[in-house]
Order: C-alpha cells, then structure tokens, then sequence
C-alpha cells in the first residue's frame, strides 16, 4: 500500500521502525508549516481578512444575536465562575500570612465557610452557565436547519442535479451542527476565560504589579511571535476534512444503494479499494487536524513554564528581600497557575473560528444561491375563469439545460423550436426516442425549469406570469419515479392536499384500483409502506401514485411513462386507472408502449427536440416514418427505443419482459 501524502507517519503497514523515521523526516516540514502558517494545499480555496470578517458577522448576527437574553444570563453566571476562581488564588494570602505566620485562629475558624461558599458559588454558576449555553447551541442548530432545508425545497431542479444526496444530507446533520456547536464553544471560551484570565489578572497586580508586568512581558515576547500566523494550518486542515467527508458519504451511498449490481458484476474488491482511498484521505485530514491542535498545546505549555519558571525566580527574592510576604507572592503564583488554564484555551479560539467559518460557507453557499425559477414582481394567480378547462400551448420554444459555459455558442438546445398544443379536456401524447426531449417538455409545464426563448401559455397566458402556486396547484404529476413517504398509505394518497377527508381518500383508492390490495393489508390504510414504499411492489406503488393524482383533482394531468417498468397483468389495471383519471382533464402523456397513448386525441413524435411528425393515431400509421416504425415494432412485442439523430435512424430494440 502506498504511502499516503497526508500522513507524515507513513503507510499502516510498513514496521514499526520504517513509521518512526517517515515520521521524523515529514514532521520537520509540518513543524515549519505549523511555525510559518504555511499550509501546502492548493485545493484549498483561501480565504480574505475582509470575507472572513463578514462570515463572522453574519454568523453572529443570524444565529447568536437572537438568543442575547439566555447568553446574557449565562454571561453573569461566567462572572461568578470567574470571581470564585481568583478566590481560590486570594485565599492563599490568609492562609499563609494570618494563619501559618500569625497563628490567627479567628481566621482559621471563618476559613472553612468561605472556601465551602467559594467552591459552592463557582460549582452552582458554571453548571448554570452550561445549560444555558447548551440550550442555545441546540436552538442555533434547528435554526441553521430549518434555514437551510426551506431554501433546498425552493431550489431549482439543477441545483439537486448538480448536488448529490449525501453532500446535501451531510450539510444538515455535520456541517449545520458544526456551525451552532463551534460558534457556541468559541463565545463559551471567549466569553468565561476572558471574564477568567480578568479576574486573575486584576487579583495579580493587586498582590504585586512588579511581578505582574514581568510575567506578562516575558510571555508575550516568547509566545505572540511563534503563534501569531497559525490560522491557516486550522483553516486548510478543517477545508479539507469537510471536502473528503462529502465525497466519502457520496460514495457509500453509491456503493450501498447499487449493491445488487456491486454483487452481480462481483466488484466488492474493486469497490472496497475505492472505500479505502477515501478511509485513508479521512484519516490523514483528521490527523492533519489533530496535528494542527496538538502543536499548539506544548507550545503554550513550554512558554507558560518559562514565564512562571523565571517569576518564581524574581518574586522568590522580592520576598527574601521583604519586598512581599509570603502570602502575597502564593496568592500571586497560585494566580499564575490558574491563569495558564484559560489562557491556553483562548489560544484555541483562532482554531475554533476557523471550523466556525469553514461551515458556515458551506451553509451560506446553498443559503446564498438564488433560484432562476420563482415569481416575478406582479406575478399573479391564474383567474377564476379559467381554473377548470384549460388549455396548454407551446409557441416556438427553445431549452438548453443549466450549464457552467454561459455562452451562446456552447448551448446545446434540449428543445430547439417546439411547436405542440394540447386541447382542453383531451389527451395528447408525445412519443419518439429516448433523449429526444420529451420528459424535458413535461418539466416546462409546471416550470420545474423556464424556457430559453419562446413561451408556455395556458388559456393565452404566459405560464411566466403567473405565480408558481398557482399553476402549480392546476397540475397533477404520475411519474415512472414514484415519490412515496415512508408513512400511512391514507397519508401518501392524501400528500399535497389540504382538506383530506377519509371518504374521499377510499373513493380515490377505490378509483385508481388500488382500493383491494389496501383492503388485504393489517392495518388497511393505516399500514406504514416504509421508505420510498419499499414494502409494496412496482403496480401497488404506482396506483397509490395514482391515487394521490385523484386526490389532487387537478384540470392538467401529466403522464411521464406511467407503467413503462410494469408486467402486462398490472399495466392493464393501471390503464383503467389513468383512463379514469384522464376524463375530462386536459392530459399529457409520454410512452414508448403505444397501449398507453393509443386512444389519445392527437400524437406528436418528438426527435432531437423537435416536433417530427404530428397527427392522430390513424394519419400517422398511414404514412411512413418513425411512428409506424414504431407501431410495426409493437405487433411484435417489443418497445422502439432509437438512438437520436437528424435522419431517420435505423431502429435499435430494446425488448421488455
């Protein structure tokens, strides 16, 4: 196994002695880098001063600002923890000055109770502060969620075309979580070590300003210069985790969801070599990381020591000298002690701030992205007139997919000058080759996306011009990808319409054939189908499909393949099914078996995105060209599935069990 470039420990095969050395050799240069803040990853995108100041304000403002009651009060009870800790460093001064030296037993009897108060106070007030911050950590992270999702579900189909589920999921369950958890840890630290290393601080010039200014002086001169350019390590390290986990989880699922086909074609090594990879990259990212935080601990801890080291030294004599009493110089160097503790944490913040704002662009990215598809500013509901018969035209309409390449010359038309019209309370189908454009005129329809040139009008009315509600709420959608919750079968049926009154979910299960396996099943229409209907097989899932179509009692139907992947005994009950539904609505269709479209009113051949043959079923079987091609093909029972080119290709057949 190859050594792997983010690891300076070298392969997890090679010995024991091989890793020592590799380690040695590559932890020079990662200790430069550390030192420098040089960071040798070119993937990684850099970040401005001035967009990492705004990433932060937002942050704040968005997600903390409206929680400042609860952090206000978590702030008083931070003041309290850290009151009660410089009291642990003051009560030193009594104890040896009035109690070891003075032998003052008034003192040693009162004593007791203030260090009994003292820890009681600091334990009370920072279990409080916990709760109250963690209660805010939660509340961020629904809000992160819940912004998030509702723009997801208002984004166009190419933004999930060009997304992958588990990137999308991961942004939600991870990076939304990071950004709430890392954004309350560091005002937690900020917040309760600033109040802390005050505290302490204000407590060491009190007992000896001398020594306090020979500390601090001799810490910040060794410390300020080694740590100051660190950042970029924690940034480039925390980029590249969350790089690697989305291309990670989108793999899995990949792997997990072709399983049957990962068998079949037996590439279980082929693909656990894949996963590998990935286990390698994560774990040299993560260690990269670790790595990062590691550096910085011993550094504050060999300064730390050498500041304290050398005030023992100088405030050792002040009291030989009698400079300071003993008491004095304890209280001062027990101070010194527990200062270290914050301070090394608040060294952390410059990490913290960094995974802060690496999630949070990650967040703000989608958040920030606008969809193409969406009202325009006088947008309107389609009148009251035309709710009920509906007509759709398509006048000289051309689409090209969303594309990276802007550019006119680069746009290749999915649709390039299409020409249809569909009579109200008629079916009209669209027939033709894979590829040629069918599917993508259904997702005009509904605006899934808009047209490039040319438009859509309902009735006469650019769809444009009307908001997405509302023609949305004239449209009812049966699909080949059956989209089913993994709920009650009445709550499938019923999704997307408001009032759902039993009797009206059995009339439409009744409708739709679907009626007399939902009888068969325990619990009937209470019956959970589990993800996606996965516990009903491909015809049951279609007739609740179906179903939910009746519910909705929309004028426009649309038919994309609706029993393209079913057997003929279950093709034949879904037939009746959308014969029914289709009566008196103005529908639709796409079908490579002729059966589904051989009773509709008019039939247009699309190839290469355009319009190639127009007509009934009767005028264009009684001449040549692709659609009697296409019929011939039927009798024997196979589905014409041509390759799309300009001329009439030769047909290539795709033969269905």
């Amino acid at each position: 196994m190859p050594q792997h470039k983010n690891s300076p420990f070298g392969s997890p095969s090679s010995s024991p002695t091989q890793q020592l050395k590799e380690g040695l050799k590559n932890m020079v240069p990662y200790l430069k880098s550390i030192l420098t803040g040089r960071v040798d990853n070119k993937k990684t995108p850099k970040t401005k001063r001035s967009d990492t100041k705004k990433i932060l304000i937002r942050v704040f403002k968005t997600y903390l600002l409206p929680h400042w009651p609860t952090i206000s009060f978590a702030v008083f009870f931070m003041i309290l923890v850290a009151l009660a800790t410089s009291a642990k460093a003051w009560i030193m001064k009594p104890v040896l000055d009035d109690i070891f030296l003075n032998k003052n037993t008034e003192m040693l009897s009162v004593l007791p109770f203030i260090i009994f108060a003292m820890f009681s106070v600091r334990g009370i007030a920072e279990f409080l502060q916990m709760i109250l911050m963690n209660r805010v950590t939660s509340q961020a992270s629904a809000h992160v969620r819940s912004q998030l999702f509702r723009h997801v579900l208002k984004s166009d189909l190419s933004f999930f075309h060009s997304t992958t589920s588990p990137n999308l999921v991961s942004k939600f369950t991870q990076v939304a979580q990071g950004v709430a958890s890392t954004l309350i840890a560091t005002v937690v630290t900020l917040l309760r070590d600033s109040l802390m290393l005050i505290s302490l601080a204000g407590l060491m010039i009190v007992q000896d300003w001398r020594m306090f200014l020979f500390i601090s002086t001799a810490f910040m001169v060794l410390y300020f210069p080694l740590t100051r350019k660190n950042r970029n390590v924690a940034e480039g390290a925390t980029h590249q985790q969350h790089s690697i986990a989305g291309g990670m989880a989108s793999f899995l699922n990949q792997s997990f969801q072709g399983i049957r086909q990962v068998k079949a074609f037996q590439m279980e090594e082929k693909e656990s070599k894949k996963a590998d990879t990935f286990f390698r990259n994560s774990a040299g990212a993560e260690l990269k990381t670790v790595q990062a935080e590691a550096m910085r601990r011993p550094l504050v801890d060999i300064l730390a020591g050498l500041a304290i080291g050398m005030t023992m030294a100088y405030g050792g004599q002040r009291v030989i000298d009698g400079s300071t009493t003993p008491g004095s110089f304890f209280a001062f160097v027990t101070a010194a002690l527990i200062v270290y503790r914050p301070l090394k944490n608040l060294s952390t913040v410059g990490a913290q701030i960094q995974g802060c704002i690496a999630s949070a662009k990650n967040i703000f990215q989608i958040i920030d992205s606008k969809p193409t598809v969406q009202n325009r500013e006088n947008a309107k509901p389609l009148p009251k007139k035309h709710r009920k018969q509906l007509t759709i035209a398509f006048e000289h309409v051309l689409f090209s997919y969303p594309s990276k390449d802007k550019s006119s010359a680069s746009r290749r038309y999915a649709l390039n000058g299409i020409d249809l019209h569909v009579a109200e309370g008629k079916t009209t189908a669209l027939v033709g080759p894979s590829g040629g454009g069918k599917s993508t005129i259904l997702n005009l329809i509904p605006r899934f996306y808009d047209v490039t040139e040319g438009r859509i009008q309902l009735n006469g009315i650019d769809i444009r011009t009307l908001t997405l509600e509302s023609l949305r709420a004239h449209i009812a959608l049966v699909s080949q990808d059956i989209f089913l919750m993994n709920d009650t079968i009445a709550a499938n049926i019923a999704y997307g319409t408001k009032r759902c009154p039993m009797t009206a979910i059995k009339q439409a299960a009744e409708n739709s054939a679907a009626a007399e396996f939902i009888e068969h099943l325990p619990k009937g229409y209470k019956t959970v189908i589990g993800e996606n209907g996965v516990m009903l097989s491909g015809g049951q899932r279609q007739r609740l499909s179906i179903a939910r179509a009746m519910m909705k009692d929309a004028p426009i139907l649309l038919l994309d393949e609706a029993t393209s992947a079913l057997d003929s005994e279950s093709e034949n009950v879904i037939q009746k099914s959308l014969t029914k539904l289709r009566a008196n609505r103005t529908t639709l269709v796409i079908a490579h078996r002729l059966s589904t479209i051989r009773n509709a009113e008019h039939i247009y051949v699309i190839l290469n995105g355009k319009v190639h043959e127009s007509g009934t079923h009767a005028n264009l079987i009684g001449k040549p060209g692709l659609y009697k091609k296409m019929v011939t093909q039927q009798k024997h029972g196979d589905i014409l599935d041509t390759d799309t080119h300009d001329d009439l290709p030769a047909p290539h057949i795709r033969r269905v069990s």
